[in-house]
């Protein structure tokens, strides 16, 4: 993910006349937020993915259910198996990050 610079905010710049990371992530830190809100929603995986509902009670057995679940209607592929390499069966980096940021929605819920 790349994010621009706004120019009514530039980089504050150490001593070493590099830029200064504590502070310029501090600085751009509502930004960075709403660009990965902004992926997460954009995903067009999202829609598909919503009809999931974290299971309860959590059991390793449903939420073993509920994550493959939520791949397999990632990938589109049936039956994904726990050992699985999921980019071998046509993931990318993009529908894993929908993925990934499906479930961690979900975990916080």
């Amino acid at each position: 993910m790349v994010l621009l610079a706004l120019p009514s905010k530039p980089f504050e710049i150490n001593m070493k006349g590099k830029p200064s990371r504590v502070k310029v992530l501090t600085s751009y830190d509502t930004e960075i937020n709403q660009a990965y809100i902004d992926f997460g929603s954009a995903s067009s995986l999202q829609g598909d993915l919503k009809k999931w509902i974290v299971p309860t009670p959590w059991t390793e057995e449903h939420l073993t259910e509920f994550v493959m679940g939520v791949i397999e209607d990632g990938i589109e592929r049936k039956v994904v198996g726990l050992d699985d390499d999921i980019f071998a069966l046509g993931c990318d980096r993009y529908v894993f990050c929908s993925i990934q940021f499906f479930l961690s929605q979900q975990a916080m819920m």
